[in-house]
């Protein structure tokens, strides 16, 4: 009989266009299925979050071999994370002051002897001298654990435990598995706070990596992820509001010159930080790996996202490394959140009022179905693959009409280099939008399935894709 292979996907109501009517994300779906099947992935999982508030848009598992609930791994996957652990561990020395933002690591040997019997191999390239920030762009184990050994066992447990570690994260989220962190008999062991420096010997889930990595862009507080009930409590302060602000700077370094170069987009601010962690098979660490990426995107109008991927267990052996594996599975996801229209590039020129619709009839000269006659179309028409199509002011400027009659709703903008720009046929607007209102580049103007638009310049219409950028 052959294997039967089976998804299931959470897609919630919020970001995701397709998700207005709880209508799977099939992009961000067929993206995994992909993913697993090149990979040869036991599994290949995504989720997204709204940084600020930890409410799940997203939440998806792909399995080749067998069948998977998407809420099971997300909370009930404990492993040994590897890597994605470090930036807690740095957070926390500096948080304690062992060290401070201008420190060096010492890295040169080659090796690290821990207590004369266990020898770490280094990771990271020839620097002998690493900052801060290099030791998480190279993913430097022997520079993270001369970190971690500076805070001693159990004042390093105490540092993973307030991001969250080693308790269920408070959520809705079913099943919720509180991880592990090794007891203090264990803490006194200098091979086991070293092996916890780098994420093994400690177990934790995505939910809880989810939750940890929001701290770094919520200054300082992990905000739990959570599926429709929201906790109620205010999340307690993990570190300080600078230790946060450094950490996510490391993260953003990690993106722009380590092992997540990968992830790097356009006009977005992305950090975040790759694991390519052994699995244990049969109490010994097997030639297998779960890879995963940790992070978060922004873009210049407020808006913040953690996307977390996981690609378990890859029989490919060319994508067993995370920068080749969940490193671009997190890049699809930003893809599509801008495809979108929910996260906005910074850059020249003016946003599409549409993103993610496709033009459907061009600025120029049309033969026309019915007639048969040549007509000139001094705009250009956008459809959009579902009823949810955002309508976003393409520059900002001063609204001069907001208007609805018959079901079909215009607004007209003054931009200040002199441009107007006409949205037409749209299904709603807006309440904010009105006669006089002052609007933000890529503000929601309101809905439309099939938008016309227009540009003007001096009273004039120009081809709009001269100046927008479709």
């Amino acid at each position: 009989m052959k294997n039967m292979v089976k998804s299931m996907v959470v897609l919630l109501m919020g970001v995701l266009p397709m998700s207005a009517q709880g209508v799977p994300d099939r992009a961000l779906t067929q993206v995994l299925k992909e993913a697993g099947d090149v990979y040869e992935a036991d599994m290949t999982a995504m989720a997204i979050m709204e940084a600020k508030t930890g409410k799940l848009l997203y939440l998806s598992a792909y399995c080749r071999k067998r069948a998977c609930d998407p809420s099971a791994w997300f909370g009930g996957y404990a492993y040994e994370p590897g890597g994605v652990i470090m930036p807690f561990v740095m957070a926390s020395a500096l948080e304690e002051g062992k060290i401070s933002p201008q420190t060096h690591i010492e890295v040169k040997e080659p090796y690290l002897v821990i207590d004369g019997r266990f020898r770490l191999k280094r990771t990271d390239p020839s620097s002998k001298r690493l900052a801060l920030r290099e030791v998480l762009a190279f993913s430097s184990n022997i520079g993270i654990v001369k970190i971690g050994m500076r805070l001693k066992g159990e004042r390093l447990a105490e540092g993973l435990r307030r991001f969250g570690f080693g308790r269920p994260v408070p959520s809705d989220i079913v099943p919720n598995q509180s991880g592990m962190i090794r007891d203090k008999k264990a803490l006194k062991s200098r091979v086991v706070q070293a092996t916890m420096s780098y994420g093994y010997g400690l177990l934790a889930t995505p939910a809880q990596l989810m939750q940890a990595y929001s701290a770094f862009v919520n200054q300082g507080r992990p905000v739990a992820p959570y599926l429709a009930k929201r906790a109620e409590q205010e999340p307690k302060r993990a570190v300080s509001v600078p230790v946060a602000e450094e950490l996510k700077k490391m993260l953003v370094y990690v993106v722009e010159h380590g092992t997540a170069k990968a992830a790097k987009t356009d006009g977005l601010t992305i950090g975040g930080k790759t694991a390519t962690a052994h699995t244990v098979k049969n109490g010994r660490y097997a030639r297998l790996y779960n890879s995963s990426f940790y992070g978060f995107v922004e873009d210049g109008f407020g808006h913040r996202y953690l996307i977390g991927t996981l690609v378990k267990e890859a029989k490919n052996f060319d994508n067993i490394l995370a920068s080749r594996s969940a490193v671009p599975l997190f890049k699809k996801a930003v893809d599509r959140l801008v495809e979108a229209g929910v996260l906005i590039p910074s850059g020249d020129g003016y946003l599409s009022p549409m993103p993610g619709a496709k033009i459907v009839r061009e600025y120029g000269i049309h033969k026309d179905s019915k007639s048969g006659l040549r007509i000139f179309y001094d705009g250009v028409l956008l459809a959009y693959p579902s009823e949810d199509g955002r309508v976003r002011s393409v520059e900002r400027g001063k609204v001069v009409e907001a208007k609805c009659q018959n079901g079909s709703c215009r607004v007209v903008i003054a931009h200040p280099d002199g441009y107007y720009s006409v949205y037409e046929r749209m299904t709603k607007i807006a309440p904010i939008i009105r006669n006089g209102v002052r609007v933000a580049k890529g503000l929601v103007l309101g809905r439309a399935e099939v938008l016309a638009f227009w540009l003007f310049e001096k009273g004039r219409c120009v081809n709009p894709t001269t100046k927008v950028r479709f």
